[in-house]
């Protein structure tokens, strides 16, 4: 997946046009199949809308991409919320990893009263 490379850096340079000092975003890699990891630090992790950002690269990176992408996971590096990492995936990719769903189903008849 190298030639995702330069269109990842340039969504990366497009975030930091609008969003640094407050938030930087940086590459830890890419999958053969097109998943790729970004870094996000800065004091966005701070604040409560912190996810918004990732939902901000998001757009940037659908812009510049030949398919689009989706949010897949994100993991808290740091509990202080200072670091995360956002794994980004090709949409036709998202919930195929084969791993079984849970399904909770509630039926509202049959609830024991207390």
């Amino acid at each position: 997946m190298d030639n995702l490379e330069p269109k990842i850096e340039e969504a990366i340079n497009e975030f930091h046009r609008l969003f640094y000092p407050e938030a930087e975003a940086s590459l830890v890699g890419t999958s053969k199949d097109g998943k790729l990891a970004i870094l996000f630090t800065g004091n966005i992790c701070l604040t409560c809308g912190m996810s918004d950002y990732f939902i901000d690269f998001l757009e940037i990176l659908n812009g510049l991409m030949d398919e689009e992408y989706g949010i897949e996971d994100m993991r808290e590096l740091v509990d202080e919320g200072t670091a995360w990492v956002v794994i980004y995936s090709p949409k036709r990719l998202i919930g195929k990893s084969g791993r079984p769903k849970q399904i909770i189903i509630i039926d509202p008849q049959n609830q024991e009263e207390d």
